[in-house]
């Protein structure tokens, strides 16, 4: 039987308050209500429409924010996924993000985090 190597993601505590529940909410929000058979189609095909752009920015800044390890890579994919509306899209979701008490805008603004530096500079796989 072969062994497999966990990987500890590290999970960081300055997270913005963008945690698992502020994740659910506003993936419940953004892409299950109202839910519908057309709804549910588009998310099970990943149909245009769907917004998977989105999705993947959303998702993008929650590893970003909470994993001190491997929030690089996952960064990068999403990058390499949505750049050509990546900027546009990003701001979207962070001003989205707001409406949860999730404070990544006021980090940026501040400059206690500098997201798109962060992800440029110090990420050795971008």
């Amino acid at each position: 039987m072969e062994t497999k190597e966990i990987i500890n993601l590290n999970w960081d505590e300055q997270n913005c308050n963008f945690n698992i529940d502020a994740l659910a909410k506003i993936f419940i929000a953004k892409f299950c209500e109202p839910i519908s058979k057309s709804a549910i189609f588009k998310i099970l095909t990943g149909a245009k429409g769907f917004g998977k752009s989105y999705l993947i920015c959303l998702l993008a800044l929650f590893y970003t924010c909470n994993f001190l390890d491997w929030n690089c890579l996952l960064a990068r994919y999403t990058y390499i996924s949505a750049k050509d509306n990546y900027d546009k899209k990003m701001t979207r979701v962070i001003n989205d993000l707001e409406e949860y008490e999730v404070t990544i805008k006021e980090a940026i603004s501040e400059k206690i985090i500098d997201f798109l530096h962060y992800l440029l500079k110090n990420c050795k796989y971008l």
